[in-house]
């Protein structure tokens, strides 16, 4: 922690070094003008009792324009609705929208239903929320990604959904959503391989794949690649929970980027710092499905400890010697691992990225908190470190640290108290770079958490390359 506590010299030269590299505040990548929304399936086999809305953020200084195109009745296509809103600067709108667009004649297996997606389009760029609760508190909310975003091909791992509760079953989902023209795709879950042509157009099925619930099953992994870009929804309706009850947990992976074969050796940078208090689970999935490619050689690490494991598309469970912080570090490929998050001491679950250090954001983020009282974790550089304001207030950082590549990067939580209802507020960090996510709980325990806002990952090759 001594850079935290050099005083005003050391400051004064991390401030000058910043503005050297030349700073720019821009808005993240998980900002855009154009969005294609779904609502996978919640808990409950009927969709009557859900709560669907999308929750728009303006970071702007200026109102925001924004079209919606939906369909209002289930099974009609010519019920299309237009609207247009807008939102104040700097605030926020919410839209409602009918029940059924959680989809809940669900079945396993590469599938096709009635067109559920909800076009989203605006004047200027924001950050999209998804919102699917029900009425007893069941659910989530995800940052919904914007076109530009959009990639060719996703491997994940989600974990296995609950077995029928409630004689319901419970299904791990993955929605496939074109976002120019029709893609051609193939998706491999396990043993299943099939290939399928995605229509972009409204007014065509709408595509998944669902793996259902079935006891002592394994984490299903998803291998999606396409011949031109589309977004994934995934979601698990169930996700088990340690005291045997379960949360519904949806959100948008990244999609997957290059070398586009398997490289063994320390070809790259990829480093996913994070907290253990949400969670201590992650799975990390390997880049491509093939035969020459079957694992990723990743290392779990931190000052005191450090643990490789040769990772096949799984769940890995931090053990307690790591403490409350690490680093997931990829040197053979860029990975997209994912959080397996929950509410600490108070269960729920919820499912995000874990974005790398390439993907810290800088300037000020706008984000969306739901309820009154919310947590903030929050990881810097140490330039951000010294700058970081939650709505003008300055944030305090604990003097420990961890070190990647040479690099400081400090930790924080910090608490958000709101009025009842969903609400806006600002995180500052200028200059410098950091990351955070929100967790939340919406009632008797169930649990939300998203990243607000993030950039693309990209790797740099390995210093020794």
């Amino acid at each position: 922690g001594d850079l935290v506590r050099s005083g005003d010299v050391m400051l004064d030269k991390l401030l000058i070094a910043s503005l050297l590299v030349g700073y720019v505040s821009a808005g993240a990548d998980t900002m855009g003008t154009e969005f294609r929304v779904v609502f996978p399936r919640n808990f409950e086999l009927s969709s009557t009792n859900c709560n669907l809305s999308i929750t728009v953020v303006n970071p702007n200084n200026a109102e925001v324009k924004v079209s919606l195109n939906y369909y209002k009745d289930l099974y009609d296509y010519s019920s299309m609705q237009y609207e247009m809103l807008s939102v104040p600067a700097g605030g926020l709108l919410t839209q409602y929208f009918p029940s059924f667009d959680a989809w809940e004649y669900m079945n396993g297996g590469f599938q096709e239903q009635f067109d559920t997606r909800i076009v989203v389009t605006t004047s200027q760029a924001v950050t999209l929320y998804a919102n699917n609760y029900q009425k007893d508190g069941f659910g989530d909310t995800f940052v919904v990604l914007p076109y530009t975003l959009a990639g060719d091909s996703y491997s994940f791992t989600l974990p296995a959904p609950s077995p029928l509760q409630n004689g319901v079953i419970q299904y791990a989902i993955a929605y496939i959503i074109p976002t120019r023209k029709d893609v051609n795709v193939e998706v491999t879950v396990g043993e299943w391989k099939e290939k399928r042509t995605i229509p972009f157009k409204m007014g065509s099925d709408l595509h998944y794949f669902a793996v259902p619930s079935i006891r002592d099953q394994p984490d299903p992994s998803f291998y999606i690649t396409g011949d031109a870009d589309f977004l994934v929804v995934a979601a698990v309706s169930c996700l088990p929970l340690s005291d045997g009850k379960c949360d519904y947990a949806a959100f948008m992976p990244s999609h997957v980027i290059g070398p586009g074969k398997c490289v063994y050796g320390d070809t790259v940078t990829d480093n996913h710092p994070t907290d253990l208090t949400t969670s201590r689970k992650f799975s990390v999935t390997p880049n491509i499905k093939s035969s020459d490619c079957t694992h990723n050689v990743v290392n779990f690490f931190n000052g005191n400890m450090s643990d490789e494991q040769f990772m096949y598309g799984e769940i890995y469970t931090a053990p307690q010697l790591f403490g409350d912080r690490f680093i997931l570090q990829s040197n053979a490929m860029p990975t997209n691992p994912i959080r397996i998050g929950g509410l600490p001491g108070a269960g729920g679950a919820f499912l995000t990225g874990l974005p790398s250090t390439t993907q810290f954001v800088a300037g000020t983020t706008y984000f969306l908190t739901r309820t009154e009282k919310v947590t903030l974790y929050i990881i810097t550089d140490a330039i951000a470190s010294l700058t970081m304001r939650l709505d003008g207030a300055v944030v305090q950082f604990s003097p420990e640290i961890l070190k990647i590549d040479g690099v400081q990067y400090h930790f924080t939580t910090t608490g958000v108290t709101s009025g009842s209802g969903l609400n806006v507020h600002k995180l500052d960090a200028s200059p410098g770079k950091y990351i955070f996510y929100v967790v939340g709980s919406q009632r008797d325990g169930h649990a939300y958490g998203y990243y607000p806002a993030f950039n693309r990952l990209t790797v740099a090759p390995s210093a020794d390359h």
